[in-house]
């Protein structure tokens, strides 16, 4: 494993360390960890919940991402894992198919639970229609080295919360704490375009 392999290890790690507590309530209990699972892994989860809150007490699908900073409010929307020719292989968003997407930011301790299907609806379109993936251009991570080309889109959390409603959740002094629910006017709460991380490369700024 290289040392940019065993990085993601860690941050993974530490994410599901902090987190996991919570979504045991969230599964009554019934969540499984699914990360060394080759079936799981092909079908696009990570865990598994017999019991899940969101999905009215049925069972479901989890997707977990994890990044260890956030500056600037941004979900990284990973289209290609490695955009290399010869060695292509799709990102995370392409190959979603879990019901609900996990994504926790370290510094801020900070977990977002996304609906998969509408997250995928929004982004992708459908029925003919583009999608709104076409409005924020695509770039590099260049966060740390590594042989893959990973690129992807860097898309404000508020602009993702306008059209797909989720919830966001927060570690405090130990605790858990609900900031913003599926009901709460999120949006006007993070309508800012901050100043861009200088580990990626700038993106053009977008009206909507």
């Amino acid at each position: 494993m290289n040392e940019t392999m065993r990085k993601s290890v860690d941050v993974e790690q530490r994410g599901w360390a902090d987190i996991k507590r919570l979504l045991g309530d969230l599964s009554n209990g019934t969540l499984e960890g699914k990360f060394d699972d080759d079936d799981a892994q092909r079908e696009g989860y990570d865990l598994f919940a017999r019991t899940w809150q969101y999905s009215n007490g049925k069972p479901a699908k989890l997707e977990l991402k994890v990044e260890e900073e956030n500056p600037n409010r941004n979900f990284f929307i990973e289209m290609w894992s490695n955009k290399a020719f010869g060695r292509q292989k799709p990102g995370w968003a392409v190959t979603l198919k879990a019901d609900w997407l996990l994504y926790y930011f370290l510094t801020d301790k900070s977990l977002y639970v996304i609906p998969a299907a509408g997250l995928w609806r929004w982004l992708f379109g459908g029925d003919g229609e583009a999608g709104s993936i076409v409005n924020y251009r695509q770039i590099r991570q260049r966060k740390s080295k590594q042989r893959n080309v990973t690129c992807g889109h860097l898309v404000p959390i508020g602009h993702v919360y306008r059209h797909v409603k989720f919830a966001e959740y927060r570690l405090v002094d130990g605790g858990w704490r609900l900031i913003s629910d599926f009901d709460c006017d999120f949006y006007e709460k993070y309508q800012v375009m901050a100043e861009w991380n200088n580990d990626w490369e700038q993106p053009e700024r977008q009206s909507n």
